[in-house]
């Protein structure tokens, strides 16, 4: 099974976030549902290591901390877009990257955390309006929330999109 390590977005900033998003719908542009901040990708996981996974993972300590959620940017960069993101600005978020991944490393890719929310995917040729929307939200500032918790999600590949399904939650204190 496909999974990862992410830390879900509330409901009244998910609001905020399709309401930017609606301004880019297009044929050539799939817009993201069920916002995250992804933590640690794992990739295939046999079943049987899901149990060490979630053990390994509650011995994480940390304390509730607040991330923002500002500025519009966009992967490879801003000249060859492919995915274009809202920044998650929290050093405590990026602390709790790194003991995942440490807690992790055997797992899952060795990508460099970049703390981001996906927004929407481009498939094709660039319309100039794409420029337009990253000049007007490079700034954005969407708001903060209270980290209470991390999930172990798993990830179903489907025809219309990704299906996420929480296999286990841990409490930040």
């Amino acid at each position: 099974m496909r999974c990862f390590v992410a830390i879900d977005i509330p409901n009244e900033l998910v609001e905020k976030i399709e309401k930017i998003q609606k301004e880019i719908e297009s044929n050539n542009i799939k817009l993201a549902k069920d916002f995250h901040i992804t933590l640690k990708f794992l990739g295939e996981l046999e079943e049987n290591k899901i149990n060490e996974i979630v053990s390994d993972l509650e011995k994480i300590k940390e304390n509730r901390f607040e991330i923002e959620i500002k500025n519009l940017g966009a992967f490879p960069n801003e000249k060859y877009i492919r995915v274009l993101w809202l920044g998650c600005n929290s050093s405590k978020l990026i602390e709790l990257a790194r003991k995942v991944r440490n807690c992790l490393k055997d797992f899952g890719n060795k990508e460099k955390f970049t703390p981001h929310i996906t927004i929407a995917r481009i498939k094709g040729k660039l319309q100039n309006n794409i420029y337009n929307f990253i000049s007007k939200y490079k700034n954005v500032e969407v708001g903060k929330f209270e980290v209470r918790e991390f999930k172990l999600k798993r990830s179903t590949l489907t025809p219309a999109g990704a299906i996420y399904n929480d296999l286990h939650i841990f409490r930040v204190d």
